[in-house]
């Protein structure tokens, strides 16, 4: 386990990034807007999160915003360098939305260490797309 999470804190630049279990009950993504197509903030976050974690990032471009500056953990995920590190689970809460600005607590599961990663997405063309992602507290 600290294996995994060294790698991780290496690799994403997230000092907690593995194992968070999920606190209380979820809520369900925030409705989309009337006509909008897509995944909402949570299933964005937590596809992200999940895909950096599998090191299985082809297709996630559609769902980063070109303008992000984002971590090492997901950019080495994108060019292929990244490990699969191993998470039991990964829960998004319900998004935090302001406009066309969310942020979204995503948690992660791993042998019982838990963690939790702040996503920020943007909202561009009816999409919503990774903006930032960060160790909470």
């Amino acid at each position: 386990m600290l294996l995994v999470a060294l790698a991780l804190a290496a690799v994403v630049d997230l000092g907690a990034f593995v194992g968070v279990q999920a606190g209380g009950p979820s809520q369900g993504p925030e409705p989309q807007p009337s006509g909008a197509a897509g995944p909402g903030p949570e299933e964005v976050a937590a596809e992200v999160v999940r895909a950096v974690a599998d090191a299985d990032c082809a297709d996630l471009a559609p769902l980063l915003d070109p303008a992000a500056d984002l971590p090492y953990a997901v950019t080495s995920c994108l060019d292929g360098t990244a490990q699969p590190q191993p998470v039991d689970d990964v829960v998004a809460a319900p998004a935090e939305v302001d406009g066309d600005r969310a942020t979204v607590r995503v948690e992660l599961a791993t042998g019982g260490t838990t963690s939790a990663l702040g996503a920020t997405l943007r909202r561009a063309d009816g999409a919503w797309r990774l903006d930032g992602l960060a160790p909470l507290g």
